[in-house]
C-alpha cells in the first residue's frame, strides 16, 4: 500500500495565491494540490453547517506552472467569498525522484475529485479503474487544514472495479 501524505495549509484568498505563491527554486517549490471553497446555489456544507462554503474544485499544478499560474487560470474563484488551500505532498521517498511525485500528486488529485466529486470539476468524475493510477493500492492521508476533507482515503474505496 502506498502512502501519499498531502499536507493542507490556508486558507489564503486569490490575491494572496497569485502574489506569493509561484515560487520554483531550492527553498520552496510552489507545486501541489488546491481546494477551492465558496458559495453555491444549489449545495450546502454538511460537514460544516455553520459555512456558506463548499468545496468546489481540487485540482493540481506540477512542475512548470505553480500554484499562482494555475489558480489564476480559474474565472470563479476571484472574489473575496472564496477560500484556497494549498496541499504539498511531503515525504523523503520524493528526494531527486521527481518523477514519482508528480505521479503521486496525480494520483492523489484522481481519488480526491472521484471521492468528494467537486460540483466545478468536470473532468475527472466518474469510474475509476486500477490502470487510471500508477499506485492502484494508495492511501491518501490528508493532514494540516484539510477542512472538508477526511484524513484518509483509500483507493480501494474509490476505485470502481469492473465486474
Amino acid at each position: 500500500m502506498r502512502t501519499i501524505s498531502v499536507h493542507w495549509e490556508g486558507p489564503y484568498t486569490f490575491e494572496t495565491v497569485i502574489n506569493q505563491f509561484k515560487l520554483d527554486n531550492d527553498e520552496r517549490c510552489d507545486y501541489g494540490l488546491y481546494q477551492i471553497y465558496g458559495p453555491h446555489e444549489l449545495y450546502s456544507n454538511k460537514k460544516r453547517p455553520e459555512s456558506d462554503n463548499v468545496l468546489l474544485y481540487i485540482g493540481m499544478t506540477v512542475s512548470g506552472s505553480a500554484f499562482s499560474g494555475r489558480i489564476a487560470k480559474h474565472g470563479f474563484c476571484h472574489g473575496s467569498d472564496y477560500e484556497i488551500y494549498l496541499g504539498r505532498i511531503e515525504g523523503s521517498q520524493y528526494d531527486n525522484d521527481d518523477k514519482a511525485w508528480e505521479q503521486d500528486v496525480k494520483d492523489a488529485e484522481k481519488l480526491l475529485i472521484n471521492k468528494y466529486a467537486p460540483s466545478y470539476n468536470a473532468l475527472g468524475t466518474g469510474d475509476l479503474t486500477k490502470r487510471q493510477l500508477r499506485s492502484p493500492e494508495s492511501i491518501v492521508m490528508n493532514l494540516g487544514k484539510r477542512i472538508d476533507l477526511d484524513p484518509e482515503i483509500q483507493s480501494k474505496d474509490v476505485i470502481y472495479e469492473i465486474g
